[in-house]
């Protein structure tokens, strides 16, 4: 099975009644389609879901949709989830190609300084 991506996908859930101007610039970045399962050289293998998926490439809207929520509510059951509680001082690495990360609300007020990593080479999807 092959999967559609878009920022759009991820944009509708926090805004589902965007202005033509907003839509128009989500769909500027394209969609791109990636395997559901992404078996690495390794052999590990990866759902590649989250926020950005739009639908199953070959099924209708609804089917799609309702598969890809079936398989995140599977991969976010208690279980699989880490949630961290920050104290001073903490690093926190992860793998961003094999997990689903979120952030939980926080107070705009809030102090935060965060900084991120990039590791060139990774390993392409197929």
């Amino acid at each position: 099975m092959r999967v559609v991506h878009s920022f759009a996908a991820s944009q509708l859930l926090a805004n589902p009644h965007p202005s033509q101007e907003e839509r128009a610039a989500w769909d500027r970045g394209p969609a791109k389609e990636h395997p559901l399962v992404w078996t690495r050289r390794n052999g590990r293998k990866s759902l590649l879901l989250g926020a950005t998926t739009a639908g199953v490439v070959g099924q209708s809207e609804e089917d799609g949709r309702t598969l890809l929520d079936q398989l995140l509510e599977w991969a976010t059951q208690p279980s699989f989830v880490l949630r961290h509680k920050w104290r001073r001082g903490d690093l926190v690495v992860w793998d961003n190609t094999g997990m689903l990360h979120r952030a939980r609300p926080y107070s705009p007020t809030s102090a935060r300084l965060m900084h991120r990593t990039t590791l060139a080479g990774e390993e392409a999807i197929g």
